[in-house]
């Protein structure tokens, strides 16, 4: 199991310095006349996943056949080169040009998810009485994770919309905990590493609760609150500054809070990881064969350090869109709660 750790760990060696001796990534430009610079394609130090190492037996195979690894522009593409690189046509829009592995892992966690709890909660949909009379280990287990969403979700947004909201946050907060633990498992990427992938979870964030303003509060009171509610003179005054930076709250500074905290944290951990896997192969490297390749496994002792960063950053994630969420609601509603509380 240590070679086979070796050999992929020297397989992600050779693909990060690949590029590097590849005339057309030197710089990141094209010498062809005929065609723009292409995008930027070399990949920080990472774990290596199937992805990456598909494309890496493509990247050999095509370098002896004194093929362009890279794909020329406008030419046909394999998969693999789509995944891990993107195309490389400078006049399509933005998002061609972005290697679409993210987008595949992100699917796998999603049907893993719904696989899990599918199986988790099957016993219960076949025979609910007998669950519930003798409840098994596994129903337990997920009860108490459950009521410590739920507890979570009314701690914030009250008992009431608490109950409203708790589908949508603990379905974010259990996503984005799938995404961050891709990372850690062999063979597999975080697609949260990707600012493509937090901005899709932080835009629908932001589409959330723009619908639950405008539909509990509706457009002519959550316009008036973001006028900041005035009431005298001086304060109409400044009303439109306040509709100003109000607008470039909720319209870009909170979105892109979510995705660019996300996006660093699990970055950061995938480079420490990276960096870490190839210094663990630089070490063995002066060594006889076949301890040349074996490597030695500095990434280990990160391993809980990622588990727990990766837990964090889905509940702050979770947090901070529950909180955003009770921002937009109604002021009455922040009121009853409060008096429900203290008459409890």
């Amino acid at each position: 199991m240590a070679e086979t750790h070796g050999d992929i760990a020297t397989q992600a060696h050779d693909l990060v310095h690949a590029a590097a001796d590849h005339p057309h990534d030197a710089a990141h430009a094209h010498t062809d006349a005929h065609h723009e610079s292409p995008r930027h394609v070399s990949h920080p130090p990472e774990l290596p996943h199937f992805i990456q190492l598909w494309w890496l037996s493509e990247y050999k195979e095509f370098k002896s056949e004194g093929r362009d690894p890279y794909g020329e522009p406008g030419g046909p593409y394999t998969l693999a080169q789509t995944l891990h690189i993107g195309r490389r046509e400078t006049k399509a829009p933005f998002v061609a040009y972005a290697p679409w592995e993210n987008n595949v892992f992100a699917a796998i966690a999603a049907f893993g998810l719904l696989t899990i709890f599918w199986l988790l909660t099957r016993p219960l949909r076949r025979s609910r009485e007998d669950v519930l009379r003798r409840p098994t280990r596994a129903q337990v287990a997920i009860e108490a994770l459950v009521e410590g969403v739920d507890n979570f979700c009314k701690g914030i947004l009250g008992e009431t919309n608490g109950r409203i909201y708790l589908p949508f946050v603990a379905g974010l907060f259990f996503f984005v905990l799938a995404l961050n633990f891709m990372g850690m498992i062999p063979l597999m990427k975080a697609p949260s590493s990707s600012i493509l992938i937090t901005g899709s979870l932080a835009f629908c964030t932001f589409c959330y609760y723009m619908y639950a303003a405008l539909t509990r509060s509706g457009p002519r009171k959550f316009f008036f609150h973001m006028l900041g509610e005035p009431r005298s003179f001086p304060q109409w005054l400044l009303a439109p500054l306040i509709l100003f930076m109000e607008l470039i709250s909720w319209l870009i500074a909170k979105p892109l809070s979510l995705a660019l905290r996300l996006f660093g944290n699990i970055l950061g951990k995938d480079i420490l990881f990276g960096v870490m896997l190839i210094l663990g192969v630089m070490l063995t490297s002066g060594l006889p064969a076949p301890l040349n390749k074996m490597g030695f496994p500095l990434t280990y002792p990160f391993y809980f350090l990622g588990l727990l960063l990766s837990a964090v950053q889905a509940l702050i994630f979770a947090l901070l869109s529950a909180i955003y969420i009770l921002l937009v609601l109604p002021h009455d509603d922040h009121d009853h709660e409060h008096e429900a509380e203290h008459a409890h």
